[in-house]
C-alpha cells in the first residue's frame, strides 16, 4: 500500500506547487477588484473554511468570515452555512502557527494521502470476504492505485473544501460496516454510530448514513435475535446522537428560529430554483445572479418606493408576523427593525421561502430539472459545459478533462464491481448507500461532480473488484478453465464443485453475521 501513496502524494504535490498554489485573498469580497485566476483557486467556500478556521484557533468562534472581514471585525454573526469538522480540522493546525492558505492546502493533501490508504484496506477487507489473501491483496493495491491516480480524486485534495475529510468519513463508516457484520462485540457499533455521527459533521447529507446504512444493515444482521438486534442499533443510534449532539445544541440556542445541521440549505434552494437553472444554459446547476437581496438590508426610502404586493410578499417570506391589514408604512418598519436583529436563520427562513416558492411554481418542470442534475452529478449531461463552469469552483478545465475521459471505464469497472459482490451475496449496502446519498444531493439540490467526491473512494473499491475480477475471468479463459479450478490460477488450493461461489480455500476465524 505504500506505492499508491507515495505516488498519490506526488502527483498531488507537484500539482498544488506547479499549478495550484497561490494566496486566497478573495480581494472581491473586500473592496477590490478580483486579479485574474483568483475565483478558480479560492472559491467561495474554500474561503470561508480557511478564513473561519483562522478566526476560530484565535477564539472568535464559529462567525461569518466575509462579515468579520470586511466589517474589521465590527459584525461577528453567528455562522452554520456548514457543519463544523472540517473547520475544526483546519483550526487546530491554525491554532499551532500553520495558519496560512498554503499550510491548509497541505493539511488536505496530507488528508488524501490518509484516504488512498484507508482505500486499499477497504478493498483488501471487501475481497478477502470471498477470494484468497492474495488476491485480497490486490484488489486493496487496485483501489488505492485508483485513489491516487483519478484526477476527480486527487482534484479535491488540493482545494480547501470538506469533500476530502468527506471521503475519510465515509470510509471509516465503510470499514466499521464490515467490522460490526464480523464481530459481535459492542464497541463496533459504538464506533460505528459515532463515525457515521462524525460523517454527517463533515457534510449535512451523511446524516442519513443513520437511517438508509445502519438501520438496515443492522436490522439484516444474522444469528441474532430481534431484541439483541434492537440493542446495536439503539447503540449505535445513541452514539451518533452524542456526537451531533453539541453541533444541534448550538444550533438549536442561539438562532431566532431552528436550525439543525446547517444554515445552508436556503441559499442553496435560491441559487437552485430560479429561471437561470430551470430554462437557461445552466439547466441543473447553480447560479448566484438567482440569489435575491435580503428585503432587510434595502434602504428605507427604497422600501418605501416598493409597490405594497411586494413588500407583503417579502414579509410573509421572511417569517415576520403582520397582522393582515397592515399598511406599507407599518410593513416598511417591520423590516427595517428585523434587519436590525436578523441573523443568518433569517436569512436561511427567506431563501428556502423564495426557492420553494419558485419550484412549486414550476412543478411541471422540475422532473427535467431533477433529471439534469442527474446527468451533471454523473457526467451524462453537456459533461464538457460542466468542465468549463466547474472550472471557477477550483477544478481547472484542463486537469478535470483527464478526469472525464477515465471517469467512463472507471464507472464501468465498478458496475462490473457491484455485479461481482452481488453475485457473491456479499453486504453492498457500505459501498452503495453513500453513492444513493449524494446522488440523492443532486437530485433536490444540484448536479456537480464535487459533491460526488465523498462517494468515490466507494467507487474505486468496487471498479478495484470489477478490474480484478475481469482479469481472473481472462486468465481463466487463457488457461481453459471453469469457474471450479479457478483458485489454482492463483496458487490457492483447488475448491471442489458445489461449494459455491468462495473459490479459494480460505479458513475464517468467525463467520460474518450477516449481510445486506
Amino acid at each position: 500500500m505504500v506505492l499508491p501513496i507515495v505516488v498519490g502524494v506526488v502527483i498531488r504535490l507537484v500539482y498544488l506547487w506547479a499549478v495550484q498554489r497561490t494566496q486566497c485573498p478573495a480581494p472581491g469580497w473586500e473592496g477590490g477588484v478580483p486579479m485574474p485566476g483568483t475565483a478558480s483557486r479560492c472559491p467561495g467556500d474554500s474561503y470561508v473554511y480557511h478564513y473561519g478556521a483562522d478566526l476560530l484557533a484565535q477564539g472568535k468562534g464559529f462567525v461569518i468570515p466575509t462579515d468579520y472581514r470586511v466589517t474589521g471585525g465590527a459584525v461577528a454573526r453567528a455562522y452554520g452555512d456548514h457543519p463544523p469538522l472540517f473547520t475544526l480540522v483546519l483550526a487546530a493546525f491554525s491554532y499551532v502557527g500553520a495558519r496560512s492558505w498554503l499550510w491548509h492546502e497541505h493539511v488536505v493533501v496530507a488528508l488524501g494521502a490518509l484516504n488512498i490508504g484507508l482505500t486499499g484496506l477497504l478493498g483488501r477487507q471487501v475481497a478477502r470476504r470471498f477470494w484468497g489473501e492474495a488476491t485480497a491483496q490486490w484488489v486493496g493495491f487496485v483501489a488505492a492505485s485508483l485513489m491516487a491516480v483519478y484526477p476527480y480524486v486527487w482534484l479535491s485534495d488540493v482545494m480547501v473544501l470538506s469533500e476530502t475529510l468527506a471521503m475519510t468519513a465515509n470510509l471509516a463508516v465503510a470499514l466499521l460496516c464490515y467490522r460490526v457484520l464480523d464481530d459481535r462485540r459492542w464497541g463496533w457499533v459504538v464506533a460505528l454510530g459515532a463515525a457515521a455521527g462524525a460523517a454527517a459533521l463533515v457534510r449535512a447529507e451523511m446524516v442519513l448514513l443513520g437511517p438508509l446504512l445502519i438501520l438496515p444493515m443492522l436490522l439484516r444482521t444474522r444469528a441474532l435475535s430481534l431484541r439483541q438486534q434492537a440493542g446495536r442499533i439503539a447503540v449505535a443510534a445513541v452514539a451518533m446522537l452524542v456526537v451531533l449532539a453539541p453541533w444541534l445544541y448550538r444550533n438549536l440556542t442561539i438562532y431566532d428560529h431552528p436550525v439543525t445541521m446547517s444554515t445552508g440549505t436556503g441559499i442553496t434552494l435560491a441559487n437552485t430554483n430560479c429561471d437561470d437553472t430551470y430554462y437557461g444554459g445552466g439547466l441543473g446547476f447553480w447560479s448566484f445572479a438567482c440569489v435575491p437581496q435580503l428585503p432587510w438590508t434595502y434602504p428605507p426610502d427604497q422600501l418605501r418606493a416598493t409597490d405594497p404586493a411586494t413588500l407583503r410578499q417579502w414579509v410573509d417570506q421572511s417569517g415576520i408576523d403582520a397582522p393582515p391589514d397592515a399598511t406599507p408604512e407599518q410593513l416598511v418598519e417591520l423590516l427595517v427593525q428585523h434587519g436590525a436583529t436578523a441573523d443568518q436563520s433569517d436569512d436561511e427562513v427567506y431563501l428556502r421561502a423564495v426557492g420553494m416558492d419558485y419550484a412549486t411554481s414550476h412543478l411541471r418542470r422540475l422532473p427535467v430539472v431533477a433529471a439534469a442534475r442527474f446527468g451533471r452529478m454523473w457526467n451524462l449531461y453537456r459533461p464538457v459545459q460542466q468542465l468549463r463552469i466547474e472550472d471557477g469552483e477550483g477544478r481547472p478545465e484542463d486537469a478535470a478533462r483527464f478526469g472525464l475521459v477515465l471517469f467512463y471505464p472507471v464507472m464501468a469497472l465498478a458496475a462490473g464491481g457491484t455485479v461481482v459482490l452481488a453475485r457473491r451475496r456479499q453486504p453492498l449496502l457500505p459501498l452503495l448507500v453513500p453513492v444513493g446519498i449524494v446522488t440523492l444531493a443532486a437530485v433536490t439540490a444540484f448536479g456537480q461532480s464535487r459533491y460526488r467526491a465523498p462517494a468515490e473512494p466507494l467507487l474505486m473499491v468496487l471498479a478495484a473488484v470489477g478490474g480484478v475480477a475481469l482479469v481472473r475471468w481472462a486468465r481463466r479463459r487463457g488457461h481453459g478453465t471453469d469457474g471450479a479450478t479457478e483458485g489454482a490460477i492463483d496458487g490457492a488450493p483447488v475448491v471442489a464443485a458445489g461449494e459455491g461461489d468462495r473459490t479459494e480455500a480460505q479458513p475464517r476465524v468467525q463467520p460474518p453475521l450477516g449481510s445486506s
